[in-house]
This record gives C-alpha cells, structure tokens and sequence, in this order.
C-alpha cells in the first residue's frame, strides 16, 4: 500500500497547487472510452471490452507561469506580444498588467495538468455487464510542442486516484451494486496515465489517453481485478466558451 499511499499525496497536493494557481488554464472535456478489467487467479474471468463515458475538467499550467500553447496572444484574450513579455490590450492605454512570456512559435513547453473527472470503467463477460462509476482525480506532467501557426502537439504522463461512487453488475434476472458488502468491489483505484493529442489554433485538442490501473479492487483472494481504460477525448478551454455564448447572446435581436 505504500505506493498508492504515494500516488494519492502527489496527486492530492498537485491538484490543489493547480486549483489554487492564478495562471490555471480551465478546460472541459468530454470522451468516449473503452475499459476492460484485468483479472488474474483461479477464479479469474476472460472479460470483454465495454464502452463508458467521461466528463472532466483540466487545469493547465506552464512552468515559469507561462500559459500552455501559448494562446494568451490570441487577438480574443485581449492580449499581445512586448518585447520582454504579454501585455494586456489596455496598457496601451496606461493601465493593465504584465504577464509572462508564453513559448513562442517552434518551442517547447512543459505543463502541469491536473484532471478531475467523472468516469465510467467497467466490463462485459457473456450476458453479464459490469457498470464502475468513479469521481477521480490525476496529474499528468505534459510537454508541448507549438507550431507557428498556434497549433501544438503534447504528450505526457503521471499518476491517478480513484473512488467508486456507484454503478452495478447485472446479468439475466439479476442485478446488484458494484460496490460495497461483502461481494462488492473495494472502492479505492489508483494508477497510472499516458497521454497524447494535438490541440488545434482554435485552442480545441483532441487526444489518446491510456490508464493502467494497480489496485487490486477484488474482494475475493482467489482472484485479483485492475482496472484498465483507453479514452478518446476533445476539449476546449472553459473562458473561450463562456466568451462564445456572451456574444451569442449579445448578437440576439432585442424584442
């Protein structure tokens, strides 16, 4: 247990460092995914791949304080480019503050990314399906590559956590909770995730992620059960879509 007692500090303590950053990007992402548990045992079963669903929330943040992709230029944030770093559009007018300087075109940079996310895992063995709906929270150290017309490439890796807050096994004539009794699964998960995508210069990314689950979740000791999840994601920063929604509803004709 010591090294989900360690995945669990680093994600925890990274995560609120995240939340608490004035230099946080948000970002909402939803993804389709495909799970499967690993079992293991003389009780183990050959399960089969089973499709969920997912609901996040990124925060983004580049070291140095610099914002990831380099966005911040973009003509919509009210920002561009000095000589020694960003300035807001108003401090051509005296006012306004300075901001770090964003990874220029060809460049590269490293982020912290820290995920809450509500997802679904699970399997499929003959007529049986098992539903496993967690609240999980993970942190990814990134690097990205921006390209010169703003798009940019990334990738990375880190650990996550998990607890399982409901979901059901069910099969002909029979349907119970996933979790908890003497027959349920342990709630608790924690593992690892592997990332990549490409984000495009509209700030929308696409993205692969793979997590690697090592909690053995069995209640049983003839048989062991790790979670395993392959996701297929988009997203888009959080401000871009209230910013579009403000000026959708500002081009509506007044009745």
């Amino acid at each position: 247990m010591r090294l989900y007692r360690l995945l669990t500090f680093t994600v925890m303590i990274f995560t609120l460092i995240s939340l608490s950053s004035c230099f946080a990007t948000e970002e909402v992402e939803g993804s389709y995914d495909i799970s499967d548990e690993h079992e293991t045992g003389p009780s183990d079963l050959t399960n089969s791949l089973d499709a969920g669903f997912n609901v996040a929330m990124n925060f983004t943040w580049g070291f140095s304080g610099s914002t990831p992709g380099g966005h911040i230029n973009n003509v919509d944030r009210g920002y561009f480019y000095g000589n020694d770093g960003i300035y807001s559009n108003d401090m051509q007018a005296g006012g306004g503050t300075w901001m770090p300087s964003a990874p220029a075109a060809g460049s590269g940079q490293y982020l912290w990314v820290s995920k809450l996310q509500l997802i679904q895992k699970g399997s499929k063995f003959e007529s049986n399906r098992t539903k496993l709906n967690y609240f999980e929270a993970g942190q990814d150290i990134q690097y990205q590559y921006t390209y010169a017309n703003q798009s940019a490439i990334f990738g990375g890796l880190g650990p996550y956590i998990a607890y399982g807050i409901g979901g059901n096994v069910k099969g002909p004539g029979f349907k119970e909770p996933a979790f908890g009794g003497t027959d349920g699964y342990k709630r608790f998960d924690a593992g690892l995730h592997l990332v990549g995508g490409y984000r495009l210069p509209s700030a929308l990314y696409l993205s692969v992620a793979y997590e690697y689950g090592l909690v053995n979740k069995s209640p049983a000791p003839d048989f062991t059960s790790r979670n395993r999840t392959f996701s297929i994601a988009v997203g888009y920063p959080l401000d871009k879509i209230f910013k579009g929604l403000a000026k959708s509803k500002g081009s509506t004709p007044a009745k």
